[in-house]
This record gives C-alpha cells, sequence and structure tokens, in this order.
C-alpha cells in the first residue's frame, strides 16, 4: 500500500481525491494536510512514499514547502496538482525539485497512473544502480563489465572504461531528471533530443571525450 500525503486547502476536493484514490486496487493509505505548513509537519511525522501538493494555498505555498523538503530530503518525489501551468510556474517547480506537474482538472486514474510512473522510476533507477545495469532505449548498460547488449537484436559490444563510464554519468545524472521532469505526452525522441544536448553541454566538464565516443552515444539516444 502505498502511503500518500495530499496537501491541498480545497476541503471537497481533497475528499474526493482521498476517497477515490483509497477505492483503488492495490491501495493507499492518504493523509490530509490543508496547507504547506501543515504538509510539511505531516511529511515529518508520517513518512509518506510520495506527496501530492497543490501551489496557491494559505499560510505556506506549495512552493515554500517544497524548498524545505528539499532542505532535508531530496529523494522523496513530490507532484504538483494545480491550474498553475504557465511555463513560470513550471520552471519555478521543478527548479524547487517537483518531480512532476498534473493539471488540474484531472481524475484520479490519471493521478494514480503518474504516480506509480514516478513511484516505478525510482525503484528502477536504485536498482539499476546497485548492480551497474542501465536501460537505454533499446540498449542495457552493464557498466561494471563495459558492456552495451542490444535488446532487439541481442548483439553486444564492448565499451572502452571510457565510454562506460560516460554512459554510466549519462544514466544516473541526466536521463532520470529529463524522464521525471518532462510531460509524458512528449515523444520519446524529442525528450533524448533534449537530455542529449544537456549531456553535450555538461560532458565537458565530467569528462574528456573522443569523436567516435560522441558518435557511439549519439546514435543509443537516437
Amino acid at each position: 500500500m502505498i502511503k500518500l500525503l495530499l496537501v491541498e486547502d480545497d476541503s471537497t476536493f481533497s475528499y474526493i481525491v482521498k476517497n477515490e484514490l483509497q477505492e483503488i486496487i492495490g491501495g493507499y493509505e492518504v493523509i490530509t494536510a490543508t496547507n504547506g505548513a501543515e504538509g510539511l509537519k505531516a511529511w515529518k511525522e508520517y513518512h509518506p512514499d510520495i506527496i501530492i501538493s497543490d501551489i496557491d494555498m494559505p499560510v505556506m505555498n506549495g512552493y515554500q514547502m517544497v524548498e524545505r523538503i528539499r532542505e532535508m530530503d531530496g529523494d522523496i518525489p513530490i507532484l504538483f496538482t494545480s491550474a498553475l501551468t504557465s511555463p513560470k510556474d513550471v520552471k519555478e517547480g521543478y527548479k524547487l525539485g517537483v518531480n512532476n506537474y498534473v493539471k488540474k482538472p484531472f481524475v484520479p486514474d490519471e493521478l494514480d497512473a503518474h504516480i506509480h510512473a514516478i513511484l516505478k522510476m525510482k525503484a528502477g533507477v536504485k536498482l539499476r544502480n546497485e548492480n551497474e545495469h542501465y536501460a537505454l532505449g533499446r540498449f542495457t548498460l552493464d557498466a561494471k563489465h563495459a558492456t552495451l547488449h542490444n535488446n532487439e537484436n541481442g548483439e553486444n559490444k564492448t565499451l572502452t572504461v571510457r565510454e562506460a563510464q560516460i554512459l554510466q554519468l549519462l544514466c544516473e545524472n541526466i536521463m532520470p531528471k529529463f524522464f521525471s521532469c518532462f510531460s509524458y505526452s512528449l515523444r520519446p525522441a524529442v525528450i533524448c533530443a533534449s537530455a542529449l544536448s544537456s549531456w553535450e553541454r555538461a560532458a565537458a566538464s565530467w569528462v574528456s571525450i573522443s569523436s567516435s565516443s560522441f558518435a557511439l552515444i549519439s546514435s543509443i539516444l537516437s
């Protein structure tokens, strides 16, 4: 059962979302708070698996609450549900450490899908980091043994140590952020192109790469 903290100042909306989530098969334990200050207190007391929060609330808004939480916990998934989805609002949320947005109004089944996607991603990244295996589109990287497995044709490619290190850095530091932050409506190619652009800018500060290594990594993301 997923322990969920719902921070929402609209009592009627909060009641509806809580009841419908708790009726979903698999189940949720839903703790509610009516503003950011109560949400911060509930987070400390109940240690939820995920936080779902409105933005525009009295006493302490969603931005302020997330900022306080991220000072102490960079791991817990946080999802904003709000009508405030202008580029400025979205950018501010992601800057503070929100994992995703769901625009109001929404149905609980939609929220349930987003929650499971975020938790699955979190669990998958943790598991892959433990055994040094990473999913990269149609490939699986074995960073420990510096090999790249093509899941479509079964072929294995031996990498240089430097290539394996670059791909591991890519998996751990850039791809998770892009897949959690971008809208699920975007095509994978669009997300990968954005990730590659960001990686290209960041890689120079991490490692010195050859043109052949860059070509290999670019082909994986295409």
